[in-house]
């Protein structure tokens, strides 16, 4: 629909003031797609232009060869065949199934169904994908429990510091050493995950907890740290509740 969508508004927007308007909130709200990265459901209501410029398109490219206007024929075709070719080029990251490898593990996984979920966790973590991270971190957390460090070690491995996930890396690494009665390691690793991201909760009550051990000051002062970022999640739970009972 692209292709044929975007020929008929370069064909019919030409002297017309309503369908250039038209056009012009086609390409604004196909911008602000590009710039978030949205889904499907987003790209969807560029149809509600696309459709009706594609049979504005097409009726006025009939005319126009009745007409023999050739100009007008000779432009359609090229844009037409312009916008085919960009859309099949190929594009980094278009085939990428880790999202939807991710959805139908965590979704076995919430139904007490872990071990079937695995095999799709580890399929996200093979395809090095967007979603790959996430994948890697659930894995992280099966092989904890089930004490296996190596594995445990070796699926945190593969998520590079340059991942969106390095926080959560840093934190599941602090549970690794949680696990093997390594308290210093464990709050230099929290630590860490806290200098990626300072609004992360769970590292602060792990914290607490450890520092309570040996060193109550710091343990002080991570709780008021705790309780200031709380203050914004409870001032969201009070606002939700507000708008609901209005």
């Amino acid at each position: 629909m692209l292709p044929f969508g975007i020929a008929g508004m370069a064909l019919t927007s030409v002297g017309s003031r309503k369908l250039a308007a038209l056009a012009l909130i086609f390409c604004i709200y196909a911008a602000t797609l590009v710039i978030f990265f949205t889904n499907i459901r987003m790209r969807l209501p560029m149809l509600v232009l696309l459709i009706p410029f594609a049979v504005l398109g097409t009726t006025a490219l009939s005319e126009a060869i009745r007409n023999k206007d050739r100009r007008r024929v000779v432009g359609y075709g090229v844009i037409l065949l312009l916008v085919a070719v960009i859309q099949f080029l190929p594009v980094r990251n278009t085939k990428d199934m880790t999202a939807f490898l991710n959805t139908h593990a965590v979704i076995l996984s919430a139904q007490g169904n872990t071990k079937g979920a695995i095999p799709f966790w580890e399929a996200s973590s093979k395809l090095e994908g967007r979603y790959s991270a996430f994948a890697n971190l659930a894995l992280t957390d099966v092989n904890l429990v089930n004490r296996d460090f190596y594995k445990a070690s070796e699926y945190m491995d593969r998520i590079p510091d340059s991942s969106f996930a390095v926080a959560l890396k840093h934190e599941k690494l602090g549970d690794f050493f949680v696990l093997r009665k390594r308290g210093h390691a464990a709050i230099r690793a929290y630590e860490k995950a806290l200098s990626y991201n300072q609004g992360l909760r769970s590292p602060r009550v792990k914290l607490v907890k450890l520092h309570s051990i040996n060193d109550p000051v710091a343990a002080q002062a991570e709780y008021e740290k705790l309780q200031y970022i709380n203050g914004f999640y409870d001032l969201f739970v009070y606002r939700k509740k507000k708008d609901k009972t209005e």
